[in-house]
């Protein structure tokens, strides 16, 4: 830009358009048609976007309905170009960000700010990713679970787990408390269910705390369900390929934009009411549904979701700073005169 606010800013662009005004019958007193200027400056901002949503197409990509109080001091990108709710506010529910950048159109009377609507479509900022590799055997093939008699043989809890191949999920039950050692966690089909009231956590080591990288096979791909009163408290493995990724779901696994119990349909992740979380990393699910059904306001959990679709149903809030460290490369557009 040659003048304003973003002079000189290389990372801004200016666009001035001038063209001679229809003068029809004022040209019999007009020697010239006067000229018409529009200008308007956009700049390349580093995004602070903690949830993105990669839907192409879905309606309420972005949802926010019932009581939610979705509380985020950072950003959201939603990548659905549906034209008249890619993102959708219903209910009583308010949406409060940083930012707010719709690839269509939105629905709803409380968001703030205003969306910026018909943006880009800015892609998935983790498309780097690759899934890790592992071995073919099944470390645990029957479903892990950790229960009294299990608590009981470690003298009433905590229950220990390592990393390795877990064929069938893990469940973690009601008040029962299981500690993760620092490393890799495949889950291939059932799914990760910590009860309520349970409580979770994890070691760290050198490389940092743990990874879960939820797979399967034809309509079976493990997630996760946690469940109202449970108390968890996960930081990511730090190094490697997979740094700062905490939960990871193969791309491969059943799309879906909604939650279904059905053992035969798409199913989501669901984070319920009553959870207390401190969760810290990448939460990234590609191609299915995210769903937090709850949560207190004082709830503070620093991480970088990424899904298809997310819904909120209660409240949350989610910490801005963490998000823009992991993308400092990651820039969109936004009109700032």
């Amino acid at each position: 830009p040659l003048s304003g606010p973003a002079a000189g800013d290389p990372q801004s662009v200016e666009v001035i358009v001038t063209q001679p005004a229809p003068v029809y019958f004022t040209s019999l007193f007009m020697g010239a048609p006067p000229p018409i200027t529009a200008r308007a400056v956009a700049k390349a901002v580093v995004s602070d976007a903690c949830i993105w949503s990669l839907h192409p197409s879905a309606e309420g990509a972005f949802r926010a309905s019932g009581a939610a109080d979705v509380d985020l001091d950072c950003g959201v990108v939603i990548n659905s170009d549906h034209d008249q709710a890619a993102l959708l506010q219903e209910g009583s529910s308010c949406v409060s960000a940083t930012s707010v950048s719709v690839h269509g159109g939105y629905t709803g009377s409380c968001v703030s700010p205003e969306p910026e609507v018909f943006t880009p479509n800015y892609g998935d900022p983790l498309s780097y990713l690759t899934p890790p590799t592992y071995g073919a055997t099944c470390n645990y093939p029957n479903p892990f679970i950790v229960d009294s008699a299990m608590a009981a043989a470690y003298g009433g809890g905590p229950v220990p787990l390592g990393p390795g191949v877990y064929c069938d999920g893990i469940v973690i039950e009601a008040n029962q408390e299981a500690v993760f050692a620092p490393g890799l966690y495949v889950l291939k089909t059932g799914q990760f269910r910590i009860a309520g009231n349970a409580e979770v956590s994890n070691t760290e080591n050198a490389s940092g705390g743990v990874t879960f990288y939820l797979t399967g096979t034809g309509t079976d791909y493990a997630t996760l369900e946690f469940e109202s009163g449970a108390i968890i408290t996960l930081t990511p493995t730090t190094t490697g390929p997979l740094a700062n990724v905490l939960f990871y779901q193969d791309p491969n696994a059943p799309a879906s934009t909604a939650c279904s119990k059905s053992k035969t349909s798409p199913k989501c992740s669901r984070f319920a009411g009553g959870v207390t979380m401190d969760l810290t990393g990448i939460l990234y699910f590609p191609n299915q549904h995210v769903e937090m059904t709850g949560g207190s306001s004082t709830d503070e959990i620093e991480i970088l979701l990424v899904a298809s679709t997310v819904a909120f149903t209660g409240n949350s809030y989610l910490n801005a700073d963490y998000a823009q460290s992991l993308l400092p490369e990651q820039h969109y557009a936004r009109f700032v005169e």
